[in-house]
């Protein structure tokens, strides 16, 4: 969980060159990435003993926040912008990383 997390926050520093097509995916990659990285705190919320529904909450509170400062820290980096759809892309994959979590939670029960 820390490395997926450290990886993230190392390539948003990372600065790019601009092309379209090369944006386009790695702010498509962010929708996978974003939902497994709150899948996963879910999972380890849950294994440490925490009630479902707060984890929930707090995961998605985090990912929420981890989505905007990844875009936040890009405007520090030279040849990097934090763009808003970049920052809806990434809480879709909050979403979608609860969605399953939920829908794991119910199969299980």
């Amino acid at each position: 969980m820390l490395l997926l997390s450290l990886v993230g926050a190392v390539s948003a520093l990372i600065p790019l060159p601009f092309d379209p097509q090369l944006r386009w995916l790695l702010s498509a990659a962010h929708l996978p990435a974003f939902g497994l990285w709150v899948l996963l705190l879910c999972r380890l919320l849950l294994l440490r003993g925490h009630v479902f529904g707060p984890t929930l909450w707090w995961a998605g509170a985090a990912g929420v926040a981890v989505a905007v400062a990844s875009e936040g820290a890009q405007l520090a980096v030279p040849g990097r912008c934090a763009d808003p759809v970049d920052v809806f892309i990434n809480v879709a994959g909050v979403g979608l990383g609860l969605a399953i979590a939920g829908w794991r939670y119910q199969r299980t029960r």
